[in-house]
């Protein structure tokens, strides 16, 4: 943010008669990206730096000019001239620092557009709202009349090449002059057009009474000769204009009855635009153009890029503003009212400056309060720094309309599309990067074909081998049933090139299938990545995850509802085996897989290697009673028990071994128990998914003693190998394995979109 301490930093523009090469710090900005291309049409040569790759940034570089990123690590060259954007910190800035040490000349941006112009007569459009309408109408007009203007306008209008141009051949020229920072008295204006006044950048004028001295001091910059055309209907503008004893034209909107014309019929929307278009005429009219003729000429504007641009029109409609104050967004709502009176308006809103949401949250909610539906999304800071205490957040209150608080803006697409319905009108508005959003939000809406299912699999767990067979299987099966599948190993992309970019954007997979086992899988990570990407996905959520990947934590909820454990020590001394315990006795790795660091351990020299083997695995020890009898173990899908297994390896032990190697456990399903057993242990299987907040398929083991059940413990992602136990009790039930997957699919689609439409049903109704 520009400080008015800052003002005697730059050089004086005199310096700058000699220059041949510039170079601009926020090139990117909306106000730099029009003056670089200026500057490269008059022959010098330019390049910049930018905080990141954006819309004008790209432009630039297709033209030729280079544009450094991250503002880090540039040299400048001592023939170069630096402008600044007024977003940049000067004190922050390592372009600022390295400048003053070769003591390069350093200018602010309106310094140099206006030494560039001085040779031009400069129609100066200023005022609160609609600058770069009403400048884009002048200079299209000019153009169209074949009057060879130069022009400077803040987004490029549709019947205009560019958004800055400088022609050799005219003397107009049309500046857009923001009052930001007092920016505008850079500027030698013949004629100001000023449209309106109203409190706003007061983080740098403090108060409305200094901005209007601010503006009254620019006005008075006119020369004898010069004019200042201005909105009568507007207070604003019309107590400036009371106070300026020079020439001037008033305007408002019965200003085409008083020359004997109609109300034309604009090519954009509202009544503002009447007002601005009437600004416009009396400018052309006072500099000599008869008035048919610059009736005819204006008609030519249709819009300019970020000006109720639509980027979808159909069934729904997808437009994108650059409304930003209270006063903008009322007007821009009108005007759409009064288009599409039949729409449903969702509008997405973006604040910009801290100090201006501060300073306009009531009003900010009453203006948008005119919108069926209101999204808040996250502040663009612009060229300030936090302000603690102010958050976008806190213009809920006073929003009136059903209303949605989405911080982050790149879900933002997703998530309007998925309460979308044919008559919707999307509409978002900023002057920051939410300006991305409308492009992005037309594809989602648009996006059809085969459902996209990343499959992830591989890992870092003592397990990623296995999951590598479980993600080739999957993956098989999915694409048998008509899913769009493909492998992706999160590992091995986070510890590399970091790209996880096939997992983003609009053609990012619409689930994401886990076939991980093991650490950083059944243990909650993935699942953390998986909320982080905000796509649905299979298993069980990050907090069931997370506690049944400790054996001894599950057994302690369990236990506590009724549901018999064997008896266990939880170690943090590992000096010697638990007293409490008699042989035998299993010493687990407590954060594990089922046959991962577990040793039956049968008389005391035996234990301390069982404990060594489980500390490899973790740091924590898990010792429980040996409790003989016949395993079972029961998947549950979605809530309800599969069939059961019965599991008798044929070494006596289901070791890794036994349990991944094709023939080596003999696994009978439906277990060979009374009926009455195998409903007693499918019941016990569904209350511990239910405790434990498991979902989509988890699979718990037990022991069969004595007709008694001993729960051990529940794997929330099961292997998905031709030798997984799951895959045995599907076909017990008559699932193949393709359908086992089309389910586990279809059942983590449905309670994503379920749970997504719960939240927004509970606003809107």
């Amino acid at each position: 943010m520009r400080t008015k301490q800052e003002w005697v930093l730059f050089n004086n523009a005199s310096t700058l008669e000699s220059a041949t090469h510039f170079f601009l710090v926020g090139i990117g900005g909306t106000g730099m990206a029009p003056l670089a291309e200026m500057l490269q049409q008059k022959g010098f040569k330019v390049r910049g730096s930018n905080r990141e790759v954006n819309h004008n940034t790209l432009e630039l570089e297709k033209s030729g000019i280079t544009v450094h990123y991250n503002h880090q690590n540039i040299l400048l060259n001592s023939n170069e001239q630096i402008i600044f954007s007024d977003a940049i910190f000067l004190d922050e800035s390592p372009e600022f620092h390295q400048a003053k040490s070769l003591a390069l000349p350093v200018f602010r941006r309106m310094q140099v557009l206006n030494w560039i112009l001085k040779d031009k007569k400069i129609i100066a459009v200023t005022g609160t709202h609609g600058k770069t309408t009403t400048s884009g109408m002048i200079a299209t007009a000019l153009d169209k009349l074949n009057l060879h203007p130069s022009y400077m306008i803040g987004s490029k209008p549709n019947a205009l090449e560019s958004s800055s141009k400088f022609d050799p051949k005219g003397d107009l020229a049309v500046v857009e002059t923001c009052e930001a920072y007092d920016s505008m008295h850079d500027i030698q204006p013949d004629i100001i057009l000023l449209l309106n006044l109203e409190p706003d950048h007061l983080d740098y004028h403090k108060s409305y009474e200094s901005l209007e001295s601010s503006m009254l001091r620019f006005i008075q910059k006119l020369p004898e000769n010069g004019v200042l055309v201005y909105c009568g209907e507007d207070a604003g503008a019309k107590k400036i204009a009371e106070q300026y004893s020079g020439n001037k034209i008033e305007y408002h909107s019965m200003s085409y009855k008083e020359l004997g014309r109609n109300i034309p019929r604009l090519n954009v929307l509202g009544d503002h635009n009447l007002l601005n278009h009437s600004g416009a005429l009396k400018t052309l009219i006072h500099i000599g153009t008869p008035i048919e003729q610059a009736e005819s000429a204006l008609l030519n504007y249709t819009g300019a890029r970020r000006r109720m641009e639509v980027h979808l029109d159909g069934d729904i409609i997808v437009m994108d503003d650059y409304a930003h104050h209270p006063t903008e967004i009322s007007e821009t709502i009108k005007a759409i009212r009064s288009k599409y009176p039949e729409r449903r308006l969702i509008y997405t809103f973006q604040p910009q400056l801290y100090s201006r949401t501060r300073e306009l949250k009531k009003e900010f909610g009453t203006a948008l309060s005119s919108a069926d539906i209101v999204v808040i999304t996250d502040i663009f800071p612009s060229r300030e720094k936090t302000i603690p205490g102010v958050s976008s957040v806190q213009i809920l209150p006073f929003l009136s309309a059903p209303h949605f608080y989405i911080p982050c803006r790149h879900i933002l697409p997703r998530f309007l599309k998925s309460f979308s319905k044919p008559g919707d009108l999307f509409l978002s508005t900023g002057v920051g990067n939410i300006g991305e959003m409308s492009p992005i939000l037309s594809k989602e809406i648009q996006k059809k074909g085969r459902i996209k299912v990343a499959v992830l699999y591989g890992g870092d767990s003592t397990e990623r081998e296995i999951s590598l067979l479980s993600g080739e299987k999957v993956k098989r099966a999915l694409l048998q049933k008509g899913y769009d599948a493909f492998l992706f190993d999160v590992t091995e992309s986070l510890l590399t090139t970091g790209d996880l970019s096939a997992l983003t954007g609009v053609d990012r997979p619409d689930l994401l299938f886990i076939a991980l086992h093991g650490t950083h899988a059944e243990d909650g990570s993935i699942q953390g990545l998986c909320q982080l990407l905000h796509i649905p996905y299979t298993h069980s959520p990050i907090f069931s995850s997370s506690i049944t990947m400790n054996k001894h934590l599950t057994k302690t909820l369990v236990s506590e509802q009724g549901i018999l454990t064997p008896k266990s020590v939880f170690l943090s001394n590992f000096s010697s085996p638990p007293e409490q315990l008699s042989y035998p006795m299993m010493v687990k790795a407590n954060a594990q897989g089922s046959t991962i660091g577990i040793t039956k351990v049968t008389k005391p020299e035996e234990y301390k290697k069982a404990l060594r083997e489980a500390l490899i695995y973790d740091s924590e020890v898990l010792v429980e009673e040996y409790i003989e009898g016949i395993e079972i173990t029961v998947p549950v899908l979605n809530g309800k028990a599969m069939p059961t297994i019965e599991i008798i390896p044929h070494t006596g032990s289901f070791d890794f071994d036994s349990k991944y190697t094709p023939g080596a456990t003999l696994e009978i399903s439906p277990a060979r128990i009374p009926e009455h057993l195998n409903k007693e242990v499918m019941d016990i299987a569904e209350k511990a998914h239910a405790i434990l907040g498991c979902k989509g398929l988890s699979r718990s083991d037990f022991i069969l003693k004595d007709e008694t059940f001993y729960y051990l413990e529940t794997n929330t992602i099961p292997g998905m190998t031709e030798t997984s136990l799951t895959t045995k009790s599907a076909t017990a039930m008559g699932l193949t394995y393709e359908d086992l997957c089309d389910l586990m699919a279809k059942d983590a689609l449905y309670n994503h979109h379920h749970k997504v439409s719960m939240k927004i049903n509970a606003v809107l109704n």
